[in-house]
C-alpha cells in the first residue's frame, strides 16, 4: 500500500507533478510585489472599508477616528455596522468640506450598494448633516442612565426611516407634514427630526409654520435651529 506521507513512495511521474505544483506556487509567492504586500495588509487591517475601493478615500476615513465626535460616537454607539455608518458619515462631511465632489459621490454609490444599502446611506447622510450630534446634544440631559442613552441613539439610528424626514425642495409642505404627524402617531418616537439645507429652506418654512400649529393637539413640542444654510425641527415628547 502506497503510503502519502511519504513522497518516495509515489511514482515517479506524480513525484515529478507534485514537485512542479509546489515549486510553482512558491515562485508565485516570491514573484509578489512590495506593493502587493502592502496592499493586502491594508485590506486585512481595514478589511471593514474593503468596499470602498479607494485608498485616498479610506484614508480620509482613517483620519475622522481623530475627531471629536468620533470619539463620542463610538462612546454611545455600540454595534459594529451603525460605527462604521458613522465612520463614513463623517468622511462625507469631510469630503463635502474639501469639495470633492467625485469622491463624494463615489462613496456614496458605494455605500449605497453594498450591504448596508439605502437605509445605511441615509444613516450616513443623517451624521453627515450633523443631525447625529444635534439628536445627541437634545436628549443627553433626559437619559436616565449612561446605557438609556445608548439605547435611545441606537434605536433612533437603527428606525432612521420612521424617525426623520429630509424635506426637498420639490415637497407639498402640507403632504410633508401629514407625513410627519403620520410617523409620530405610529411609533410615538421620543424625538423626530426634520431637516432641510439650501435649496429646500424656503418649503422648510412652510413646514415649519404648519407643523407648530398641527403639533398643538400632540404630546410634543418643536425647537428650530435655523442658519443660512439649513433648518432643523426637533420634534420632542414634553
Amino acid at each position: 500500500m502506497l503510503s502519502f506521507e511519504d513522497p518516495n513512495a509515489l511514482p515517479p511521474e506524480v513525484r515529478q507533478t507534485t514537485q512542479d505544483i509546489a515549486e510553482g506556487a512558491a515562485r508565485g509567492v516570491l514573484s509578489w510585489t512590495k506593493e502587493t504586500i502592502v496592499t493586502l495588509a491594508k485590506q486585512f487591517r481595514n478589511k471593514e472599508l474593503v468596499f470602498i475601493e479607494d485608498q485616498e478615500t479610506i484614508e480620509v476615513v482613517k483620519e475622522q477616528l481623530k475627531t471629536g465626535e468620533w470619539s463620542l460616537s463610538s462612546h454611545y454607539v455600540k454595534d459594529k455596522n451603525l460605527q462604521l455608518l458613522i465612520k463614513v458619515g463623517l468622511t462625507l462631511r469631510a469630503l463635502e468640506k474639501q469639495k470633492k465632489q467625485q469622491a463624494l459621490q463615489n462613496l456614496r454609490d458605494k455605500i449605497s450598494s453594498s450591504k448596508h444599502g439605502k437605509k445605511g446611506l441615509h444613516i450616513a447622510q443623517f451624521v453627515q448633516c450633523k443631525l447625529l450630534k444635534e439628536y445627541v446634544s437634545g436628549i443627553i440631559e433626559k437619559a436616565a442612565s449612561e446605557a438609556e442613552l445608548i439605547q435611545s441613539i441606537e434605536e433612533m439610528l437603527f428606525h432612521l426611516e420612521t424617525r426623520s424626514s429630509f424635506i426637498k425642495k420639490e415637497d407639498s409642505p402640507d403632504i410633508k407634514v401629514n407625513e410627519i404627524l403620520t410617523r409620530i402617531q405610529a411609533h410615538a418616537p421620543e424625538s423626530y427630526i426634520v431637516f432641510a439645507r439650501d435649496s429646500a429652506l424656503s418649503t422648510a418654512k412652510l413646514v415649519n409654520d404648519l407643523l407648530k400649529e398641527k403639533i398643538k393637539g400632540y404630546d410634543y413640542e418643536l425647537e428650530v435651529k435655523k442658519t443660512d444654510e439649513s433648518l432643523i425641527i426637533t420634534v420632542s415628547k414634553k
